[in-house]
């Protein structure tokens, strides 16, 4: 709406078209905008060095809906004509069965994104920390160190509320399992002295 560039990466056609028809109904001027189709650990390198003046990502949740606790959620989204997976793709960084290999599989991505930010711009990550059976992931976390790893500058934590979701009754009445209503928006600054 602003007439800013846009540029968008996306892993499956069907996700493609639908970003593709929320920009044609929303966006009055939307040829500014693109969805490029493909695996983002590759479509960024055709970008040049230092081009993007900002980033912002929600990359994709380690195994997030084949989770056997994510059952009842599951059923929901059935039921309202969601999808109950986001794809079998063996590029999908989400269906990569191993927690530390897919964090090494995204690190490739930001990577990626650190390399065509320009200096002094910034990126924001939104991510959630979630379950994996009894133990709870402090994905927010994770991604922080990636980042500062990779020379990201960590600049602010947002914690973006959502109150529409169903709170389920997990663990009770044996345990503490708290639903997760929020996502943090995690802001870094590509800083090269």
């Amino acid at each position: 709406m602003l007439n800013r560039k846009g540029i968008g990466i996306e892993l499956s056609k069907k996700w493609v078209k639908l970003g593709q028809q929320r920009l044609e109904e929303e966006v009055s001027n939307h040829t500014n905008q693109k969805i490029l189709e493909g695996d983002s650990r590759e479509v960024l390198k055709n970008f040049s060095t230092d081009s993007i003046s900002y980033i912002v990502t929600s990359p994709p949740y380690w195994r997030i809906l084949t989770k056997k606790t994510h059952e009842k959620k599951r059923k929901d989204r059935s039921a309202k004509g969601f999808d109950t997976n986001y794809g079998f793709s063996k590029n999908d960084l989400g269906n990569i069965s191993d927690y530390q290999e897919f964090l090494n599989e995204l690190s490739i991505c930001f990577k990626e994104c650190f390399r065509i930010l320009q200096n002094k711009k910034y990126t924001s990550i939104i991510v959630s920390d979630f379950r994996h059976g009894s133990e709870l992931v402090p994905f927010h976390s994770h991604v922080v160190e990636l980042c500062q790893k990779i020379g990201f500058k960590l600049q602010g934590i947002g914690i973006l509320v959502q109150n529409s979701k169903k709170l389920y009754p997990y663990g009770y009445p044996f345990a503490y399992v708290p639903n997760i209503h929020h996502q943090f928006i995690l802001t870094f600054k590509k800083a090269v002295l």
